[in-house]
């Protein structure tokens, strides 16, 4: 979903809401597959995850139209 951020020389991106909203779908069904086979995650758990995804897009939509400009996404791991 951060691919920018991840390849960036300072593990920053902005990335604009629409493009996290374009990604989400297919981050859902990543998240949902490695909740399962990773972390053996019931559907309770999933499908939790999923919804701190979607609460993160929707935060990164209302902080952009605030702003007018794209959230600053900074990859750590």
């Amino acid at each position: 979903m951060f691919a920018e951020a991840f390849a960036s020389d300072d593990g920053e991106a902005r990335i604009p809401a629409a493009t996290l909203r374009e990604r989400l779908d297919r981050t859902l069904e990543l998240v949902a597959e490695r909740e399962r086979t990773i972390y053996r995650a019931s559907e309770e758990e999933v499908a939790e995850v999923e919804q701190s995804y979607r609460d993160f897009v929707a935060l990164c939509e209302r902080k952009e139209r605030e702003t007018g400009a794209p959230v600053l996404i900074i990859a750590s791991y």
